[in-house]
């Protein structure tokens, strides 16, 4: 059976206060949850219209990220096949005077003294260096470079690679621009949803304080953790007895959750400068901007203090 409690992903949390709406619009007046509501001026229409804003910019955030990763496939296809070709050139060009590198050098390739070559990994280093190489290669009268019996006997046309090379160029320049606006876009989502998820937060610690011996209800309520998305995983972290605790990668927007009896200290950031939050035994937080990195603090004295939450995976 799932556990109760709220999802660790956005789309799964905007469905949690959804199916919590349609509970509390069917509830009495004077409910102890409506005036719960009301005390803590929560209104849950107001929740709903930012979610639905919110799910506008993940839709956004979704189409640059489909966008950016053709754009990346479009830069291999054109770019992979010819920086392959560049290293077999520069293999020719090592050969043909053997043990001695200084062509392989005019060329701009990095050779060591035994001869192994070290190429960049990145497209803009290599694409770097294919400019590099192409333009030397051009300085030379026909079928005098030494890269020339190569591209020759191989019946490859360095000009048209040349194309295909600066095509790739512009495909990666609009990957990282829709990257940029993938990653605006999620900000905006997150700025959108960060009061109606701490509202939601704040409803379930509520909710599950009351109902702890009809835990049940929770899920009629909305509350039941949905699977862990691609890429994430729920990490379990513990801090030594008054002993603190960095944690790495915790997603924006996910849920910490307090596994202990006792209350423990969640000091946002890298560091421990920020006033904590206190979370009660039992209870659950959101991770909010900054809090990529936070400090697990424990001021137990006795006992291991554990959390879990939801983290990218290595």
């Amino acid at each position: 059976m799932a556990r109760k409690g709220i999802a660790s992903d956005f789309r799964s949390q905007t469905t949690q206060y959804d199916k919590f709406k349609v509970y509390v619009d069917l509830l009495p007046v004077g409910h102890w949850l409506l005036v719960f509501l009301d005390n803590n001026s929560i209104v849950v229409d107001d929740d709903i219209a930012l979610g639905v804003e919110a799910i506008a910019f993940d839709d956004a955030k979704n189409l640059d990220k489909a966008i950016a990763m053709n754009s990346i496939e479009r830069r291999n296809a054109l770019a992979n096949p010819i920086f392959s070709s560049m290293k077999e050139g520069f293999q020719v060009i090592k050969a043909g005077t053997p043990g001695v590198y200084d062509n392989v050098r005019l060329f701009s390739g990095i050779i060591t003294d035994n001869g192994r070559f070290i190429y960049p990994t990145s497209f803009p280093d290599l694409s770097l260096l294919w400019g590099k190489y192409y333009h030397k290669n051009g300085t030379y009268a026909l079928g005098l470079s030494p890269a020339y019996p190569y591209y020759h006997e191989n019946d490859i046309n360095i000009s048209l690679q040349n194309d295909d090379v600066i095509l790739a160029m512009i495909a990666d320049n609009n990957a990282d621009i829709n990257t940029t606006n993938s990653e605006d876009n999620t900000e905006q989502r997150n700025e959108k949803w960060s009061g109606p998820l701490e509202n939601l937060v704040k409803i379930y610690n509520f909710c599950k304080a009351v109902l702890i011996k009809t835990p049940r209800k929770l899920g009629l309520m909305g509350f039941e953790i949905i699977e862990t998305p691609p890429g994430h995983k729920l990490q379990k972290s513990t801090a030594l007895q008054e002993e603190h605790r960095l944690i790495h990668g915790a997603i924006i927007g996910s849920i910490i959750t307090n596994l202990n009896d006792f209350e423990i200290l969640i000091y946002p950031g890298p560091d421990m400068l920020k006033v904590p939050h206190i979370l009660k035994a039992g209870e659950v937080m959101a991770v909010k901007k900054g809090m990529s990195e936070f400090i697990l603090y424990n001021p137990n004295p006795l006992e291991l203090a554990k959390i879990s939450v939801t983290v990218r995976k290595a």
